[in-house]
């Protein structure tokens, strides 16, 4: 039997929600600046990974997740939550809004999406890596 280490997962958590405030920040900036700006095809292809992690993550949540593993892995498995409903709400605000380019507001939803974005997805890398580790197949 393999044994876990506990604090790896908190850390996979932190370092989830750091490089997300990050990657909202920056986009946000870039947005606003104008240097980059988002079109509606990635608000289309980020809504469309959100509802297809939902479908998988609602999916295997009966099979998959026991109940030793859930309170192993329930930081990871919320934070990958939140970063799924955050992208799906605001990829759904911005596909039904149209903001200028440099409005402030178009700005925040778009930092908020690239940060509910990359949650999502270093959330799953922490998800992935946490079930692994709490798996024991011998």
């Amino acid at each position: 039997m393999k044994s876990t280490n506990c604090n790896r997962r908190i850390e996979c958590a932190f370092i989830a929600v750091a490089a997300s405030i990050i990657a909202g920040i920056v986009a946000a900036i870039a947005q606003f600046t104008a240097i980059i700006t988002l079109t509606p095809v990635f608000y289309i292809v980020a809504f469309g990974v959100a509802v297809l992690l939902l479908a998988i993550l609602l999916g295997l949540a009966f099979q998959c997740f026991s109940v030793t593993q859930r309170s192993d892995c329930e930081a990871n498995v919320t934070l990958l939550s939140v970063g799924i409903l955050g992208t799906i709400f605001t990829s759904v605000i911005l596909l039904a809004v149209g903001f200028a380019a440099t409005s402030v507001l178009g700005a925040i939803f778009v930092g908020l999406l690239a940060a509910f974005f990359t949650l999502m997805v270093t959330s799953v890398v922490c998800t992935v890596n946490c079930t692994a580790d709490s798996c024991s197949y011998n």
